[in-house]
């Protein structure tokens, strides 16, 4: 690809490659819906492994547990469902040290990863760089690697974001709501009721969790307390 080298503020990028690692074995051992989210890494210690914490989405996979034990290099320390309905999984692996990451490349440029996802048997990155020539080096790297560097966005800021991390808050919640309260939550959503213009009334939600539409308001106004708690409580107590 072709960069200009020129000044600039730090740059918000999002870039397509495609998945190398554990990232990749992963996705190979799931379906292609399946969806894989980066969380975090933490280095290990002495006997060579890390710690990686993923967010996967496994829609056909009856034993998510199972099949990352029979991939090499990964072994699963817990594999937690997100609530009661969902075929999403919070997940904690040992991972080899000596596996590539996408992160050590990221790091090798100066550029902060703000989130890398893999679904559609590719890889999406969002970082920040420090200047268009860090940017340039980037894509060049990732190239004499023999993956491919599709850039979908760039533009100036000041502004800086958290490196991946950005299940905190998910982490959070699941930690403050029921589990009725996720299931509402989650249903609601997928059924389309925060969606402006709305796709689905009190009505159509109340029938697919079977509960009556004052249960379903009660217990949804709950849900939102306890969301607004976790991102606001600090502030007014």
């Amino acid at each position: 690809m072709e960069l200009t080298n020129q000044d600039s503020n730090r740059l918000r990028i999002e870039f397509q490659t495609e998945p190398i690692g554990v990232l990749e074995s992963i996705r190979r051992e799931l379906s292609g819906s399946a969806q894989i989210e980066l969380d975090n890494v933490v280095p290990g210690s002495a006997n060579s492994h890390w710690l990686e914490f993923f967010t996967i989405t496994a829609p056909s996979v009856a034993d998510l547990s199972e099949v990352l034990a029979e991939i090499e290099h990964v072994e699963p320390i817990f594999v937690q469902p997100t609530s009661s309905i969902s075929n999403t999984f919070y997940v904690l692996t040992y991972i080899d040290e000596h596996q590539p990451r996408p992160t050590a490349t990221l790091l090798e440029h100066d550029a902060i990863p703000h989130r890398i996802l893999v679904q559609n048997h590719g890889m999406t990155v969002v970082a920040s760089v420090s200047s268009w020539q860090k940017l340039k080096q980037l894509a060049e790297n990732v190239e004499r690697q023999q993956r491919s560097f599709e850039l979908v966005g760039v533009k100036e800021t000041n502004e800086m974001s958290f490196p991946l991390g950005g299940s905190n808050l998910k982490y959070n919640l699941q930690g403050k709501l029921t589990s009725e309260q996720l299931t509402i939550i989650e249903t609601a959503y997928r059924c389309g009721y925060f969606e402006v213009p709305q796709q689905a009334t009190a009505e159509d939600v109340a029938r697919e969790l079977d509960i009556s539409q004052s249960t379903l308001s009660e217990q949804l106004r709950n849900a939102q307390n306890a969301v607004w708690n976790v991102l606001f409580g600090d502030r007014i107590q």
